[in-house]
């Protein structure tokens, strides 16, 4: 039914962005700190990695909000398609992606 639906995508958006598919903000977060938590249990190593979308208000003020927003998802895509099933990727901010 509707209700369910509306739960059920509501459910989705706790844990990832509308417009990329790959993990929020928050789950991102929520991520990193297990990576850091199982690194200093294991007396190992992880990486973060933080990637920005330069001059992205330019190409939002000349091209206007939706071509910025198929910029963003063609990033997503590209990055997803270099990392391995292991690595997480999640869309941090606007215009910034963390891996």
């Amino acid at each position: 039914n509707e209700r369910h639906e509306n739960d059920q995508r509501l459910a989705y958006l706790s844990r990832f962005d509308d417009l990329t598919g790959e993990m929020n903000r928050w789950r991102l977060t929520e991520i990193l700190g297990a990576a850091l938590d199982d690194a200093i249990k294991g007396r190992s190593s992880c990486a973060f990695l933080l990637i920005a979308v330069d001059n992205l208000a330019r190409i939002n003020e000349a091209y206007g909000f939706g071509i910025a927003d198929e910029v963003i998802s063609a990033v997503a895509r590209r990055l997803r398609s270099k990392l391995r099933a292991s690595d997480a990727l999640g869309r941090f901010s606007g215009n910034k992606f963390g891996i």
